[in-house]
């Protein structure tokens, strides 16, 4: 891009302003019936463990109702937290999710393999025992390796308290699905028990003034998250049952660019909820995740703090060759009128959605010739600039022979997601980031 289009961008740029006049009259529809406004969202094991910036149960189901009818096996290439998977299994679709966080992977196994609760509720009964009777041999142990600087990050007692029941998980559970349940369930109070300052998915400890008067009780937290837990996977195996012969989700630790073990055209349908931006401008899913990654590890084989690095947008080389091919008007425009304010930031979007191109281009590989997707997407302001994700989005999928059959946008109260945010970093000034969410509905 860079102002060197090809002659296609550069015709599609010329009548611009009657793209931009259609896509804002016809194109998006405002849909109130997806806000979903103090709605329950956390049945079932949507009440596993919380994530950033998720798709809430009630919109995946909703998209699957309305712009997913019929399609007999579904993808979620940025499965996240597992909701989509949730709402497919609790449907009887077939379904698979693709994240290249672990923390996410382990999230989604937890809330969509089978489970029977009788045999959970008596693992936790083992499970409390095993945690008394280490509580009373005052055993230390070892800090492992992979949690860097833990006393800037730890009050050592409750490292301590966690570092047991995390030993009293891999001695006493045997049950692999079951050992991840009860893993994840000490997952979601890891952060808590921390340091880390309340309401940040970035790693920023608490004031130092605070640190003398932190406290914690891992057991007690634990044994109400897990009872919490329980619940949810007795009212999900309640839906499940009714059908019986459809297998658990699929959930595979990969990169959505990269799906090199799914046949061409192997899914009907598709519905995800890509990242609204690179995480280190947006949201940080591996600051998220690295307390979890680095005391429960998940399967990760590189160190956790270098999780956001392999995410889209992570790494900053390889853009030219590939943001040549795409033809979005859109995408070129928004690049041009960012790299007037900061150069160095128009690099960053362009990095961001040369690897989103990528993520398009394998999705339509493995969509069906007349499969349905829907994108749920978040259209961000950088540098006062507001990027139309969701115009961007249909453009890409347009070059694979997708034609859009709507665009509509929802509040979002739910969404843990920053509305405001300083573009310049100059005292006070702020701009609106998100309220809206745009989904975007594209059919082949």
């Amino acid at each position: 891009m860079d102002s060197e289009l090809s002659k296609g961008q550069q015709a599609s740029l010329e009548s611009f302003g009657v793209i931009e006049r259609q896509k804002k009259e016809d194109i998006r529809q405002r849909n109130p019936a997806l806000d979903f406004r103090n709605v329950d969202n956390k049945y079932a094991t949507h009440r596993i463990h919380t994530y950033p910036a998720v798709m809430i149960g009630p919109v995946a189901r909703y998209c699957m109702e309305n712009y997913l009818g019929g399609v007999k096996n579904l993808i979620d290439p940025f499965v996240g937290s597992g909701s989509v998977l949730v709402e497919a299994a609790i449907k009887g679709i077939p379904c698979t999710g693709v994240d290249l966080n672990p923390l996410a992977i382990a999230i989604s196994k937890a809330r969509v393999q089978s489970y029977v609760p009788k045999k959970a509720e008596s693992s936790f009964s083992i499970l409390r025992k095993t945690i008394s009777d280490l509580q009373s041999q005052n055993i230390r142990f070892e800090v492992p390796t992979t949690i860097t600087n833990w006393e800037f990050w730890y009050n050592e007692k409750i490292l301590q308290d966690l570092l047991l029941v995390k030993t009293a998980i891999d001695n006493s559970v045997r049950d692999l699905d079951l050992r991840l349940f009860f893993k994840v369930a000490l997952s979601e109070i890891v952060r808590a028990a921390s340091y880390q300052r309340n309401g940040e998915f970035k790693r920023y400890r608490i004031e130092k003034e605070k640190i003398p008067f932190h406290t914690y009780n891992v057991f007690e937290n634990f044994v109400s998250i897990v009872d919490y837990y329980i619940k949810g996977i007795t009212e999900y195996m309640r839906y499940r049952s009714k059908f019986p012969k459809i297998p658990d989700p699929d959930v595979r630790l990969a990169d959505s660019r990269y799906l090199s073990w799914i046949e061409d055209g192997e899914f009907e349908g598709l519905l995800t909820s890509p990242p609204y931006g690179d995480s280190q401008t947006t949201v940080a899913y591996g600051q998220f995740s690295r307390f979890s990654l680095e005391l429960l590890n998940f399967g990760f084989d590189l160190p956790p703090n270098q999780l956001d690095h392999h995410l889209l947008g992570g790494k900053k080389s390889g853009t030219k060759k590939q943001i040549a091919k795409i033809e979005s008007p859109q995408l070129a425009l928004t690049i041009d009128k960012i790299k007037e304010n900061d150069p160095k930031r128009a690099d960053e979007v362009k990095k961001f959605f040369s690897d989103y191109f990528e993520a398009v281009e394998e999705h339509s590989r493995i969509l069906s010739d007349d499969s349905k997707l829907v994108y749920v997407v978040g259209n961000r302001t950088v540098k006062k600039i507001w990027i139309e994700t969701d115009i961007i989005t249909k453009e890409m999928f347009e070059q694979f022979g997708f034609k859009l059959k709507g665009i509509y946008y929802r509040d979002i109260p739910n969404k843990r997601m920053p509305s405001k945010n300083s573009p310049t970093n100059v005292k006070g000034e702020q701009v609106t980031t998100m309220v809206n969410e745009y989904v975007v509905v594209m059919e082949r």
